[in-house]
């Protein structure tokens, strides 16, 4: 979970606002601290899906899903562990 998690971080420093890219990025950091609107967690979700391989059913596609850094990371791991 802590490589899932530092997948996610690195993510999430590549889409952070210019204005808040010197904050503290950890675990249970609310997204929306950092800037990120609809577009940012647009680009996240497809950043996620394509570097760890996964791919978010609409259920998932949330402001529950990526409310931190950890609700995506435990989301991405409950993807990791269904069986396709």
């Amino acid at each position: 979970m802590d490589e899932c998690i530092d997948e996610i971080t690195a993510a999430v420093r590549r889409h952070i606002a210019d204005e808040h890219e010197s904050r503290l990025v950890g675990p249970d950091t609310a997204l929306s601290d950092l800037g990120f609107g609809s577009l940012r967690m647009v680009a996240l979700m497809v950043d996620v899906e394509e570097n760890l391989s996964v791919s978010f059913p609409s259920e998932m596609i949330n402001a529950q899903t990526f409310r931190t850094v950890r609700s995506v990371a435990d989301a991405v791991a409950k993807l990791l562990s269904t069986p396709s």
